[in-house]
C-alpha cells in the first residue's frame, strides 16, 4: 500500500497514462496504436491536480470523474480512449488507497 500524507494524493503522469494505454493496445490485436494529441492528456492531468480558470475538482471522486471525462471527451488516442480513461481512474484510486471488488463482467470491461 502507498503511504501518503492525509492531504496529498498521488497523480498519474503522462508516462503513466501512456503505459496504461500501451498495455491495453498490446492486449487487443484490433486496437489501433497512436497518440493523436499529447496535450489533451497533459491538460486532463493538470486539471485534476491544479484546476483551471480558478476552479478545480476538490475530492478524489471529482478528480476521478474529470480524469475520465477529459480523457474520453478529448479523445487523445487513436483508439481505446474509454478503456484507457477507466483504467487510469482505477489506478488513480488504487494508488490513493481505494480498493474495489469486481465481478467477472467488470473485470472484462476494465481490460
Amino acid at each position: 500500500m502507498v503511504e501518503r500524507m492525509a492531504d496529498s494524493l498521488w497523480y498519474p503522469s503522462v508516462g503513466d497514462v501512456l503505459a496504461i494505454h500501451d498495455d491495453i493496445v498490446s492486449e487487443y490485436s484490433d486496437t489501433h496504436v497512436g497518440v493523436q494529441n499529447r496535450g489533451d492528456i497533459e491538460f486532463a492531468l493538470n486539471y485534476i491536480e491544479r484546476g483551471s480558470f480558478g476552479t478545480s475538482p476538490e475530492t478524489i471522486h471529482e478528480k476521478a470523474f474529470h480524469l475520465i471525462r477529459l480523457l474520453v471527451a478529448n479523445h487523445p488516442f487513436v483508439d481505446a480512449n474509454k478503456r484507457t480513461a477507466l483504467n487510469t481512474a482505477v489506478v488513480f484510486y488504487f494508488l490513493n488507497g481505494y480498493r474495489f471488488a469486481y465481478d467477472a463482467e467488470i473485470r472484462t470491461i476494465l481490460k
